[in-house]
């Protein structure tokens, strides 16, 4: 009998312990919290990153994430084109790609016309000669000239002046046509700024606002057409469309920046982004970081690597 009462009140006693801490838990959870306002145009990825840090850092049971459309009432702001405003840094990015469809045939054709050449540091990895596809869409613009004879004309789509892409793809386009480097003299930029035009003008290339509106139209990535954007955003197109595609890395790149400015509640919550998921997060929704330059394959997406050529651009 008095073995049965001692178990009797150690149950009693655990029982009482885990209402207590139950309690505590709902306490927490639906108490009266501080919002923490967020603008960001890709909101639900960053969302999911920020959730993390107050989960992994106990925070939440102080603060609450909430996506505002108002960016000048945000305790933190993500946004793009920022690399001239000290008040933002840089936290993510994503390589400019070509995104094209996954005919293997073709891909071999390119390969043997030379418009896909060896890596520099890797010589069974394929990357495409860009400016070669560019010098074609100021020309005739034939398939044939780029290695396949069974298409006839190509098609460039890439980011228009509406979006958020466009200053860091002029970037892109600016070291692509002057040879691999960001043009260090007036006579070079002038020179690749007037190519730059004719490409926008060449009857082979269109500026896209929406690229998944374009991409449903057009039922994914077909195989007369390649696609200038961001490697995030294929990743993106893929999943959304339900659709396979193939990235080609141009033999020289840049960065499509990610950049964040908080105010003093938006900075106590991101003090603890280096300290847990928050990176791992963004990771798993294909964006790259200093602290995670690798990404996640998917089956969907074909020929993604984690070593390409970045070019340095100048902040001034």
């Amino acid at each position: 009998m008095r073995k049965s009462r001692i178990i009797f009140w150690i149950v009693c006693i655990m029982c009482a312990i885990l209402l207590i801490k139950g309690q505590k838990f709902t306490d927490d959870i639906f108490k009266e919290k501080t919002l923490v306002k967020v603008y960001a145009p890709e909101a639900e990825d960053i969302e999911k990153a920020l959730d993390s840090v107050l989960w992994k850092s106990g925070l939440w049971k102080e603060y609450e994430i909430v996506i505002v459309q108002d960016i000048k009432n945000a305790d933190i702001i993500v946004n793009y084109a920022k690399s001239a405003d000290s008040t933002y840094s840089k936290f993510a990015f994503s390589p400019f790609v070509i995104a094209y469809n996954v005919n293997a045939d073709y891909y071999k054709e390119l390969k043997k016309a030379k418009t896909l050449i060896s890596s520099e540091y890797n010589k069974d990895s394929y990357e495409i000669d860009f400016l070669k596809v560019i010098k074609e869409v100021l020309n005739d613009g034939e398939w044939a000239n780029l290695g396949i004879r069974k298409l006839e004309k190509i098609k460039i789509f890439y980011p228009s002046k509406e979006t958020c892409y466009w200053n860091d793809f002029y970037d892109f386009m600016l070291i692509t046509v002057n040879n691999g480097s960001y043009p260090k003299t007036n006579a070079e930029m002038q020179v690749a700024q007037d190519i730059i035009k004719q490409f926008e003008e060449s009857p082979y290339t269109e500026a896209i606002s929406d690229f998944y509106v374009k991409a449903e139209r057009v039922g994914g990535f077909p195989t007369n057409v390649f696609w200038v954007l961001p490697e995030k955003k294929v990743f993106d197109l893929t999943m959304q469309l339900n659709k396979t595609a193939r990235i080609l890395y141009p033999t020289r790149t840049i960065y499509f920046n990610y950049y964040i400015k908080t105010n003093e509640l938006g900075r106590k919550v991101m003090e603890n982004a280096e300290n847990n998921s928050f990176y791992e997060k963004l990771q798993h929704e294909f964006y790259r970081s200093e602290r995670k330059s690798q990404i996640p394959t998917r089956d969907a997406v074909y020929s993604e690597k984690d070593t390409f050529n970045i070019v340095d651009i100048p902040t001034n």
